[in-house]
């Protein structure tokens, strides 16, 4: 493909299309505006944290964690041909 002498793009395009940043990169553009602050995100986060580990607590208190350790262990059985 010829090339232009002036600008070293291919003859035919435009140079916009191949601009480069420092080091051969394409510039960085600015970051997109954030929307206006969310007081209650922090707040949804913990509130969903505690849920979830009360869920956890319930589940060991009422057996849970020993029939998840024996279904996997089957599994694992399973797979190796052994259970």
């Amino acid at each position: 493909m010829p090339v232009d002498a002036p600008s070293g793009t291919p003859a035919g395009r435009s140079g916009a299309a191949l601009d480069r940043g420092p080091q051969g990169r394409p510039p960085e553009r600015p970051a997109p505006e954030r929307p206006a602050s969310r007081p209650w995100r922090p707040l949804l986060r913990w509130g969903l944290l505690a849920v979830g580990l009360a869920f956890i607590v319930v589940g060991i208190y009422q057996g849970g964690a020993i029939d998840v350790l024996h279904k996997a262990a089957l599994i694992c059985l399973e797979c190796i041909g052994i259970g």
